[in-house]
């Protein structure tokens, strides 16, 4: 039996009358429950303390948790207090008296706690932002009021203007350089200079005498720093490349200590012109050609080295001409730092030996013995003759007697040691920079009677009187030993 339509309708209309009462009931209870907790009454006492130390306190005198960064709590402030049956927000109302912070209470127990633009003192700031090295101005720099949301930008002639607090802090930031934040301190004008970003130079790529960003060579540049290659054993530079760089080849055509490698960038590209690339060290260019038993590279201490960029392409290496055309290694040295001192010592020992893999498989003296006879043997059965024993020499007539013998591979090659010892010190300071390195390098070859000893000292200082004057000398003598 079906109701009338009309008693259904009556129906469903109490159901959401009685829904839309219960949600009342319960909202309204919330909204009790929440100003009851914000009426809870707090036993409290401070005397001379820091805003921070108040709020510590306050947290451990009641059920309420303070979210804030500590940078907008005044320094200066102190804070006496005797709360005796206090609500919380008659206890942050007397600790924020005079200041420019706000609360808000969120829940039943946390409250957070910002900064009252409003309540603060508005001056107009106005300024340019500049690069520090150049003095050039910075278009599209953006500043912000630490703590809020409130920023500007500069204009295409770096300046700006914007109304801010008078004790705000600017948070001054522009891709490529690092991150300032500047006091406003009631100054109405500022002049802001921003510092280049160590990060961004990685991204700057020196090709021959000017700087070119990464973005435009990409194929065509390749920078090896000295952390990728700092753990490599190696005599040169140019050996712990093998690897490291695409696009370049590197192969140890003898393994005569000290000894050059064959260096290729892009494969060969001469016929009789040669093929090795052009090298070049702190700006000056070193003429190289390819020889198994001595190498010039070896003269430069790898420790010493801060960057290899390798150039691979005809617009990178169009500075050099045609000593460039197989490619241009740039090797750029260690120099203090503005700021650091430091004293540095590097050094590892090692052994060289064969792998058992890579041995000769030789005969002892027997077995030569035998394979001897069995020569003679095989030859007078192809010639269709009685073999002779006379025929054979008399040391292979008895080869049981002969033993092992003389093992030549032993004989000739030993288990060798390579050994490098570096020591620096640097100090920077902002005019005068400079760098002290030492460094003793052997390595004794597997085969005996060779071996190769570098010992290198390198010395370099940069003075900058005035951003229009810079003096600098690089001394670096070096002695090598090879056998």
């Amino acid at each position: 039996m079906n109701p009338p339509s009309g008693g259904l309708k009556s129906i469903v209309k109490s159901i959401l009358i009685m829904k839309f009462a219960v949600l009342l009931l319960m909202l309204s209870s919330l909204q009790a429950y929440s100003n009851a907790f914000a009426q809870k009454r707090i036993d409290f006492s401070v005397n001379n303390v820091k805003i921070k130390k108040a709020l510590v306190a306050l947290e451990h005198a009641s059920p309420y948790r303070f979210v804030y960064a500590d940078y907008i709590l005044p320094k200066d402030k102190r804070v006496n207090i005797s709360a005796n049956g206090w609500t919380i927000t008659k206890v942050l109302d007397h600790i924020f008296k005079d200041t420019n912070l706000a609360y808000r209470i969120l829940d039943d127990s946390l409250v957070t706690i910002g900064l009252n633009h409003l309540s603060l003192k508005a001056i107009q700031v106005t300024g340019s932002v500049v690069d520090s090295l150049t003095g050039a101005a910075l278009a599209g720099v953006t500043l912000q009021i630490k703590g809020s949301t409130i920023g500007t930008t500069t204009n295409t002639s770096g300046r700006f203007s914007l109304d801010v607090p008078d004790n705000a802090v600017l948070v001054v930031s522009y891709l490529g350089y690092d991150t300032k934040e500047v006091p406003v301190e009631g100054k109405t004008s500022i002049v802001i200079r921003l510092h280049l970003s160590k990060t961004s130079l990685n991204e700057v790529v020196v090709v021959g005498y000017g700087n070119e960003e990464r973005k435009n060579v990409t194929g065509a540049v390749t920078t090896v720093h000295a952390a990728a290659i700092k753990n490599i054993p190696a005599a040169s530079f140019d050996l712990r490349l093998q690897g490291q760089a695409p696009g370049v080849s590197v192969k140890q055509a003898t393994g005569f200590p000290g000894a050059g490698p064959v260096i290729r960038i892009r494969g060969s590209g001469s016929i009789g012109a040669g093929d090795d690339p052009l090298y070049v060290v702190d700006g000056f260019p070193i003429t190289y050609s390819y020889n198994k038993y001595a190498n010039p590279l070896a003269s430069i201490n790898p420790e010493d080295i801060e960057s290899i960029t390798v150039l691979k392409d005809a617009a990178s290496t169009a500075i050099y001409g045609s000593r460039g055309a197989n490619g241009v290694i740039l090797i750029t040295t260690k120099k203090a730092r503005e700021g650091v001192t430091e004293l540095r010592l590097d050094a590892y020992y090692g052994i060289q030996s064969v792998e058992s893999r890579n041995r000769f498989q030789m005969m002892n003296a027997e077995e030569l013995a035998n394979f001897r006879i069995q020569a003679r043997q095989d030859k007078a059965a192809a010639d269709g003759q009685p073999f002779d024993p006379s025929t054979i020499p008399a040391d292979y007539r008895d080869p049981a007697s002969l033993g092992k013998g003389t093992d030549w591979f032993d004989a000739l090659t030993r288990t060798a040691p390579i050994q490098s010892y570096n020591i620096t010190y640097s100090n920077g300071t902002g005019k005068l920079r400079a760098m002290v390195s030492a460094g003793y390098f052997r390595q004794q070859g597997i085969v005996l009677n060779t071996d190769y000893t570098r010992y290198s000292v390198r010395a370099n200082l940069d003075f900058t009187p005035s951003k229009w004057v810079r003096a600098g000398i690089n001394v670096a003598p070096t002695f090598q030993q090879r056998n």
